[in-house]
């Protein structure tokens, strides 16, 4: 096989340029959908690729004060919206926080039963409470991009 001309070059350069340019549009597409949303009572919520992540806010955190207790969900329970998530105890207050969609719980972050401290972590790597999938129910206007949404 031949060397290839200086037009097949540059045609070849610039379908690589473009293929690359094309490839990074489409990663910041994927990571503007990984937006972090908030809930009036307290929770983060993260749309991940089974479905979406929640957890305990820091405006969670300041309403409860320092946990030091919470009754997690089944795993495969079916959680509807407005259904209690978990019952947290904490030094301000005990409450049970609802669910702020309808889905399955795919995963629960058992560690919380006997560390109860993680959900005061402001690291969601750390208090994050279940992952649910299955959602066929979210409303959107009931969430925030801020933090401290009242």
């Amino acid at each position: 096989m031949g060397r290839l001309s200086r037009r097949e070059r540059t045609g070849l350069i610039k379908k690589k340029t473009i293929q690359k340019i094309l490839s990074n549009v489409i990663v910041l597409r994927k990571k503007e959908k990984m937006t972090l949303k908030y809930t009036e009572s307290g929770l983060w919520i993260e749309e991940i690729k089974t479905g979406y992540r929640i957890g305990l806010s820091e405006k969670g955190q300041d309403d409860v004060g320092e946990v030091t207790y919470v009754e997690l969900p089944e795993f495969g329970e079916r959680l509807e919206k407005g259904d209690n998530l978990l019952s947290v105890e904490g030094a301000k207050a005990v409450t049970e926080l609802v669910v702020p969609m309808t889905g399955s719980v795919e995963k629960i972050h058992k560690a919380l039963e006997d560390h109860t401290d993680l959900m005061n972590s402001t690291d969601r790597e750390e208090n994050w409470i279940v992952e649910l999938f299955n959602v066929t129910e979210i409303d959107e206007e009931e969430l925030s991009k801020d933090p401290w949404f009242d």
